[in-house]
Order: structure tokens, then sequence, then C-alpha cells
């Protein structure tokens, strides 16, 4: 048995049997406060961020062309109030959004209505991760090249879809998230450079127990 959620770990007294296959070189064996998953490739032990995690294997996603990059449409549509500045960033930008998922029309002088979004993002705020994204392309400015420009829309789309710290999941979503990490290009950090996941050795454990 497993244990996979919560504050108290309890493991039984038989050998907890662990299996290691080449797509998924780790084994899941809890989740601790629901934010990191703690995994065994049955030499050392790996503690994955969750949330690092899923925003690499979102991130890797929106840069193919696949059906994963299909828009979800929003039950109530969202109106964005935008300011003049704001109307000509998304207006610079309108092509790439849309290609992503979002699906944007112009309504009146000042805003904008929100009917879809990319489904890989489609758990968070619509309306937040727009203007989040309104924001990046502000600062960013129009000196920054259209590519860079595109990877930073990809990361806040990418962070705001992506399992949260706190979200409980169970053994079989631990797993598919840990098989999909391994699928990606870059599976040792998140797009913003972040580590998504910590080894601990063996010799790491001696020395902390004074071996």
């Amino acid at each position: 048995l497993f244990p996979v959620a919560g504050d108290g770990l309890q493991v039984t007294s038989e050998e907890i049997h662990i299996e290691i296959d080449a797509e998924q070189p780790l084994t899941p064996l809890y989740q601790f406060k629901n934010t990191y998953i703690i995994c065994t490739d049955g030499q050392e032990l790996v503690l994955i961020d969750q949330h690092a995690a899923h925003e690499r294997i979102i991130y890797d996603k929106l840069g193919t062309e696949n059906v994963e990059r299909r828009a979800q449409e929003l039950l109530i549509p969202e109106t964005i109030e935008v300011n003049p500045k704001e109307i000509i960033v998304l207006q610079e930008n309108l092509d790439y959004l849309k290609k992503q998922g979002f699906d944007l029309e112009e309504f009146g002088n000042n805003s904008f209505i929100l009917r879809s979004v990319p489904a890989l993002a489609s758990k968070g705020s619509p309306k937040q991760l727009l203007t989040d994204i309104i924001s990046e392309l502000q600062e960013l400015g129009k000196s920054v090249q259209l590519e860079v420009k595109q990877e930073n829309i990809r990361k806040l789309i990418a962070c705001h879809g992506a399992i949260k710290a706190g979200d409980q999941l169970t053994l079989q979503e631990m797993n598919q998230l840990i098989k999909d990490l391994y699928a990606t290009e870059n599976p040792l950090t998140c797009p913003h450079g972040r580590p998504t996941m910590v080894r601990i050795t063996e010799e790491d454990l001696a020395k902390r127990f004074g071996r």
C-alpha cells in the first residue's frame, strides 16, 4: 500500500515492491503536503514539485502542433476592460493568442469579450490569465523580439493551467504526471528555470543520520 495524501506518513511493515520501467523511471510513494511527490527510482529518493513539473508538461505541449492546443469555450463569456495602451498590445498579439486558444473580440471602445481560452489553462481564472498576459507584454515593450513575447505567453499559460501547490492527487494522477514529465524535452526544470525535482542519495541520508 502507498500512502498518498495527508500530513502523517504510515507505511506497513511489509516490504514495498518497487517496479521501475523505462518510460516512467520513478515510482511515487507519497504526496507530502499536497505539494511534493516523494518518489524512488530504486536507488535514490526523488522529491518532485508537482506545480513545476506540470508547468513543464503544459509548456512543451503548447509549443507543438497537436490536439492539446485546442480551445476551451467559456460557459459564460467574460468582458475584459482595457485602456488604450492595452488595446494596442492585444491587437499586436491577437493572432498568436488566437493560435493558442484565446477567442477575443473587440467590444466597444475599451473592452474585449473573451469567449475561449487554451484548454490546457482552463482550470484557472480566464480573466486573470489574460490580464497577466497583457501586463507581461506591456512590461516587455515593443523592442523585444516576437519569439520572446510568444515564449513568455506560453510560460504564463502553463503557470495558470498547472496543478497548484495544495492540490491533492491520486496515485494514478501522480503516475501520469511523472510519465508526462519524462516525455518532455527537459524534465529537470520548469519553463522559468526552477528545478522540478530534487534527488536525495543514500549518502545524503547517511550524512544526516551521522553514519
